[in-house]
This record gives C-alpha cells, sequence and structure tokens, in this order.
C-alpha cells in the first residue's frame, strides 16, 4: 500500500519520468526473481512437477 502511495505522490507532482523508472525498475526485479525461481525451485514445487508428470504420464 505504501508502494501505491508513493507512485501516486510522483504522478501528482507531475514526475512521471520517476514513476516510469520505478515501473521498470520493479519489473526487471520481478523478472530476475522468476529466473532465479526456476534455476533454484523450492523442493515442495518440485515434488508436486513430478507428481503431476506422474498422474499424466499414468493417464
Amino acid at each position: 500500500m505504501q508502494r501505491l502511495a508513493e507512485i501516486c505522490l510522483m504522478l501528482q507532482s507531475g514526475n512521471k519520468q520517476a514513476v516510469d523508472a520505478y515501473l521498470k525498475d520493479w519489473l526487471e526485479w520481478g523478472d530476475l526473481m522468476r529466473e532465479e525461481q526456476s534455476r533454484n525451485p523450492n523442493p515442495v514445487v518440485e515434488r508436486l512437477r513430478k507428481l503431476k508428470a506422474e498422474k499424466l504420464a499414468a493417464q
């Protein structure tokens, strides 16, 4: 909620460049985190994927 308030304040002050930069950085960070998660998945996620694959193979 604080982030939304920060963005609103930046927009109200007419600082569109700051908002654009903030959102660009946020999206890049999200992409990096998704890449990290795919390289190092949680063991529970790995187990669930394995179970799903086994179930599909058995059908």
